[in-house]
């Protein structure tokens, strides 16, 4: 799935069928490569072929309706994957040293998070685009659960990019709110926010800081720097 998104072969089939001939050119693939890849798409129900037309199945269709999850979940794969593979007797056997040897949990570094360097916001964007997107989903879940009508102001600890916050916002029109968390995690939550849904961005703000030992929101008390 992954090499069928990249290579734009999912996007052309969303438009219409297609052909072997119209894919190859699609894709750039060589022939025994497309044949091979045609293949696992069609065994694993992302395709079908009917003659040499090829086209999404329905129940792929459906799930392109969650592409940025679907696309998240491939990319968090892809970093899990190598553990297992090279891990998974340690796994078995020893979870500590499982959990000592593996990268996945190298990724989630929040010491990387408080200092602000380029090279701390790359580290912290890898993973920051997977609670993201993960968050977007589970929010209106929570959401359900909630009763807002006497709520004027919400305080998110640990709110990482404010996607949760912006699910309240957009949830009760004259609620604001502040997402605490890490130096690093709010600056890349107030771009986030800035940039894909500006018209919220008046009304989520972040306040950087440790929660092991620094000053929490409070009325009249302004961010930290």
């Amino acid at each position: 799935i992954r090499a069928a998104l990249d290579f734009g072969l999912i996007d052309a089939l969303q438009q219409a069928p297609a052909t072997i001939d119209d894919i190859q050119q699609t894709t750039g693939a060589a022939p025994r490569g497309l044949d091979l890849l045609i293949e696992l798409l069609v065994a694993n129900r992302v395709v079908t072929c009917a003659g040499d037309r090829i086209q999404l199945t329905p129940g792929f269709r459906e799930a392109l309706q969650f592409r940025d999850l679907l696309e998240a979940r491939i990319a968090f794969a892809d970093v899990v994957w190598p553990d297992f593979h090279a891990l998974f007797n340690a796994l078995l056997t020893d979870v500590p040293q499982f959990m000592a040897r593996s990268r996945t949990f190298d990724l989630f570094r929040y010491d990387r998070c408080l200092v602000r360097t380029p090279e701390n916001r790359a580290a912290t964007e890898a993973w920051t685009r997977f609670t993201t997107c993960l968050t977007r989903y589970e929010a209106p879940a929570a959401l359900d659960e909630i009763e807002l009508d006497d709520v004027a102001d919400l305080v998110d600890l640990g709110g990482n990019t404010g996607e949760f916050a912006l699910a309240f916002c957009r949830r009760k029109a004259e609620l604001r709110a502040t997402v605490v968390d890490l130096p690093v995690v709010c600056d890349i939550g107030r771009d986030h926010i800035a940039s894909n849904f500006p018209e919220q961005a008046t009304r989520i703000r972040f306040w950087p800081c440790d929660l092991r030992r620094d000053a929490l929101p409070a009325p009249g008390r302004a961010p930290p720097d």
